[in-house]
C-alpha cells in the first residue's frame, strides 16, 4: 500500500482467462498466425488439469516425491517452476468437482471458475497494508475480479465480473 497517494485510491483487477476456439470449444483458442491449430487457454490451467487427470494426483505433499503413488514429478519440484506447482496443487484440490462435469466444455468452464476462486483467495490473503496506511488517510482499495473470455476472431474479448469489493 506504500505506492498509494495520501488520501488516494488503489484499484486492482484480477482475472484468469478461458479461450473459445473458432469451433466454439471452451479452453481452446485460435491465435493469430496459427491458422491450422488451436492452443489451450489458459494453457497453464489446462496443462495442470491434464497432469492431475493423468496422475490422479491425490498426494500428501509431506510424502517425499520418491515415495508417492505416482512417480511422475510434479511441475515445479525439479525445475523451480513454483507458479506451475501452485496451480497444479490448487487444481488438484478441486479435481473431483472439475471432473464431475458432464462434458469437456463444462469441465473447462469449471476450471475457469476454480482458477477465479484461487486468484480471489490469493488476492484477499495477500493484501497487506503497511504501517503508514492509517497515517495517509486510509486510501480506498477496490478489487474487481472476474474471468477474461478470449473470443474467436473477429469477436471482441469479454470480461465476466464475479466480484467487486471496496
Amino acid at each position: 500500500s506504500h505506492h498509494v497517494p495520501d488520501d488516494g485510491n488503489l484499484f486492482i483487477l484480477f482475472a484468469p482467462h478461458i479461450g473459445i476456439s473458432d469451433a466454439g470449444e471452451l479452453g481452446k483458442y485460435s491465435r493469430a498466425g496459427q491458422k491450422d491449430r488451436c492452443g489451450t487457454a489458459c494453457g497453464a490451467a489446462c496443462g495442470a488439469l491434464k497432469f492431475c487427470e493423468d496422475c490422479k494426483l491425490e498426494v500428501d505433499r509431506s510424502t517425499p516425491i520418491t515415495r508417492r503413488k505416482s512417480m511422475v514429478k510434479i511441475p515445479g519440484e525439479v525445475y523451480g517452476d513454483y507458479q506451475m506447482e501452485f496451480i497444479t496443487s490448487q487444481i488438484n484440490e478441486h479435481l473431483h468437482d472439475i471432473l464431475s462435469a458432464p462434458d469437456e466444455d463444462s469441465k473447462q468452464a469449471k476450471l475457469a471458475h476454480v482458477m477465479f476462486t484461487v486468484a480471489q483467495e490469493f488476492m484477499i490473503r495477500n493484501i497487506n497494508f503497511d504501517d503508514t496506511f492509517a497515517e495517509r488517510g486510509k486510501p480506498n482499495l477496490y478489487l474487481l475480479g472476474g474471468i477474461q473470455i478470449n473470443m474467436p476472431k473477429p469477436m471482441p474479448d469479454f470480461f465476466m465480473p464475479l466480484m467487486f469489493e471496496k
